[in-house]
């Protein structure tokens, strides 16, 4: 959920998915995320959750408003 469509592109290369990077554009890995859902679930995460070198942590107070 955290990586750029740069870096999912550069994941797909290297597990030999892709051929070349030129075989897939950032403009549709955006496009299958818009149409898959996974991009509402990142924006969700990302509203809930910040990235840490230690993984993802819950954002300030965030516990706090859900509870009450």
């Amino acid at each position: 959920f955290w990586l750029s469509a740069q870096e999912v592109r550069e994941r797909l290369l290297a597990a030999g998915q892709i051929v070349s990077v030129q075989d897939i554009s950032t403009e549709r890995i955006h496009e299958v995320a818009r149409e898959s859902g996974f991009a509402q679930v990142r924006r969700l995460l990302r509203q809930v959750l910040v990235l840490s070198a230690d993984g993802p942590q819950w954002r300030d107070n965030v516990l706090v408003e859900r509870l009450l």
